[in-house]
């Protein structure tokens, strides 16, 4: 209770401090009628009481029964920040020994020990516990359980639910959040297959919780909101700026596509069937947008491009750099393809030639981003540069191309 009575001894001061303002106020308001010596009379007999009486305040607000403690602070005015704050303090107070006991030996593990690779079966222990001290708090509070930012935050997230199906809605996201939790706490942040089809299995039971309490219609701008599929495509058109009909178009050309699982053995007929859907995709996106708004979407969703784009932001230099860096991309790397397709060249001039267009390719770059923004460059968006390098052993310079398959999250 060391720390809460600090908090309270704190406020205790403030308390006092406004009471004795409200007594020079209240001395200002009827000077013109007191006479001087009584006046400072009065003043001497009010400041005694105003310290006990702050005290007695704090006394009679707080207490051990945190409901009752609420109840009283409530009652008393006290802003609902205060009151959250106060009460999470305590709850704290009250988790913090069952914290503790989960990792007993915390304390004393010496510093030379690895002490983040916990076993799963604690950290999901400490994720319940979490979970449990939260859900006091809210039943504690209510509604004030929320701090204005979150609740800022909730109010975009559900601003399309009806008002009588907020809490429903709420209740089933935390429910299936909780869940996933655990299956990520199970598998210690590693990704696998069997992680991805839990997951999957997790957002199909959701979704379907959901269509129970929301129609088609506001399901739909909910998930255009909240889900997966709608966060990573708001991350992947980041740089392609979208407009909102744009957006709704592309979301829906994801969401009606079946999630894919990739994993490490997968066959050359499975890997061939996943290539082809995503080129199926693309063709979709490009009838959709027009050659010319289709054009940058490709542009803008590489992946280096992004990079590119978020390095001039950092920056801070003009928005159409990052076009300039792509063109000067481009430019350099289909003379470069032309030099390692052309069979006539002994391999020395081969690797001559590119090692002069990776020096051009340096001195373009430089010219758009600075001096200081180069070698940035090279690490976040340009390692196409590094890539003119042939690699020691590889014939001619020769590089090996990699198909990267991106999971489809659900709806």
């Amino acid at each position: 209770m060391k720390p809460l009575l600090s908090i309270l001894a704190a406020l205790s001061l403030c308390a006092n401090i406004a009471l004795v303002a409200l007594l020079f106020a209240g001395r200002g308001e009827s000077a013109s009628t007191a006479a001087a010596s009584g006046e400072a009379a009065g003043k001497a007999k009010a400041a005694a009481p105003a310290a006990s009486s702050g005290a007695d305040m704090w006394t009679n607000l707080t207490a051990e029964d945190l409901p009752t403690m609420v109840q009283r602070l409530r009652t008393a005015g006290a802003p609902p920040e205060f009151i959250r704050a106060l009460a999470a303090a305590r709850l704290s107070e009250t988790f913090a020994a069952r914290f503790k006991a989960l990792r007993g030996d915390a304390a004393s593990k010496p510093f030379w020990k690895n002490s983040t690779n916990v076993d799963p079966t604690i950290r999901n222990a400490e994720m319940k516990l979490y979970r449990e001290q939260q859900k006091a708090l809210r039943d504690l509070l209510g509604a004030d359980a929320e701090s204005p930012e979150t609740s800022v935050y909730q109010q975009r997230r559900f601003e399309t639910v009806p008002p009588d199906k907020v809490d429903e809605v709420k209740d089933a996201l935390r429910l299936f959040e909780e869940k996933r939790q655990e299956v990520f706490s199970a598998m210690m942040g590693t990704y696998t297959p069997d992680m991805q089809r839990k997951i999957q299995a997790l957002e199909k039971e959701h979704q379907a919780t959901l269509a129970s309490i929301l129609p088609p219609d506001q399901l739909l701008e909910y998930n255009i909101r909240n889900s997966d599929t709608a966060q990573q495509l708001r991350s992947n058109l980041a740089a392609f700026n979208p407009t909102e009909e744009e957006f709704r178009a592309l979301y829906k050309l994801q969401s009606q596509r079946e999630p894919e699982i990739y994993t490490p053995n997968m066959s050359q007929e499975e890997i061939k069937r996943m290539s082809e859907n995503q080129r199926v995709l693309r063709e979709q996106i490009q009838a959709t947008l027009g050659p010319v708004r289709g054009a940058e979407y490709e542009r803008a969703t590489d992946y280096q491009y992004r990079q590119a784009s978020q390095l001039v932001s950092r920056l801070e230099l003009p928005a159409d750099t990052t076009n300039k860096l792509w063109d000067v991309k481009k430019d350099i790397e289909t003379r470069a393809n032309a030099l390692r397709r052309d069979s006539s060249l002994a391999p020395a001039a081969r690797t001559q030639q590119l090692a002069a267009l990776a020096q051009e390719g340096t001195q373009r770059v430089q010219q758009l981003v600075g001096t200081r923004g180069v070698e940035p460059y090279k690490q976040y968006g340009g390692n196409w540069l590094q890539s003119l390098t042939p690699r020691p052993g590889g014939p001619g310079g020769t590089t090996t191309t990699t198909t990267t398959i991106i999971r489809t999250p659900g709806p």
